[in-house]
């Protein structure tokens, strides 16, 4: 399981042109952060991704292992790589 996030505003730190000109790209600005919170299968080769307009929170990362839980039927690891949230009883609770 791992989280993402994306948004429509560029971020460009640097970036080749010539020496005494600025290039500027125009780019269109929102002020929503897309979430992608997504879980894979390396065994079926299938990837289940979730898509949320806000930032991924111990209560949707719960919601998405309960989903997790429902689609399998044996033992199965869950790598949470990098969890922001840390490791909540929450999220220990459903583990």
């Amino acid at each position: 399981m791992d989280e993402s996030g994306f948004n429509l505003n560029p971020n460009v730190p640097y970036g080749w042109q010539p020496m005494g000109q600025q290039i500027l790209l125009p780019a269109k600005r929102s002020s929503i952060n897309w979430t992608v919170l997504g879980t894979l299968n390396i065994h079926r080769q299938s990837f289940y991704g979730y898509i949320m307009p806000e930032a991924c929170t111990s209560k949707i990362v719960v919601e998405v292992l309960s989903n997790l839980s429902e689609r399998i039927n044996k033992k199965t690891i869950v790598i949470l790589d990098n969890a922001r949230h840390g490791m909540p009883r929450c999220i220990r609770q459903r583990l």
